[in-house]
């Protein structure tokens, strides 16, 4: 018999997104908006865009949006993406694990890149938090630069997001 006297430790789980929520119904439109926004760009097939707009019979103010998302900077300047779109992971240091879910991971030659969409508002230092944790977990992960982008779908702007 040995006795090896373990103690079992607690892991901490945590979440880089912010989870905590108390919204009015006006706010809940606005929410219904985002989403359906999201899963717009979620389902986007990057590769073929057109059949894409065909295959997921979106209005014609959603696929403004998605086109408008396209022809940003950091879109265009791509030369061989890769997408990966609701990037999940989880990342653990000592006893604490986070847990993320990154809208669009696009792993380019040199760079990749971390983009998170927010409806309308990027400004928010907990939204440049989320994404510069995400930036650090894929550069320890890919071990190349990665730059992180904080997109309004609405207002069709973006920030980078330094880390």
């Amino acid at each position: 018999y040995i006795d090896l006297d373990l103690v079992p430790e607690t892991i901490e789980q945590k979440h880089f997104s912010n989870s905590e929520l108390v919204i009015d119904s006006e706010e809940q439109e606005k929410l219904n908006l985002g989403i359906q926004l999201h899963e717009c760009l979620e389902y986007i097939d990057y590769d073929d865009i057109e059949s894409s707009f065909d295959k997921m019979h979106i209005s014609s103010f959603e696929k403004n949006k998605i086109q408008h998302f396209l022809l940003q900077p950091f879109m265009k300047q791509l030369k061989h993406p890769e997408f990966y779109r609701e990037f999940e992971f989880v990342d653990t240091q000592g006893l604490e694990e986070r847990h993320g879910i990154i809208d669009l991971l696009v792993i380019d030659d040199d760079c990749a890149y971390v983009i998170d969409y927010k409806l309308k508002t990027i400004d928010k230092e907990s939204y440049q938090a989320q994404v510069r944790g995400y930036m650090n977990v894929i550069q320890k992960r890919l071990k190349k630069p990665v730059k992180g982008i904080l997109y309004s779908i609405l207002e069709e702007t973006y920030i980078e997001v330094k880390a």
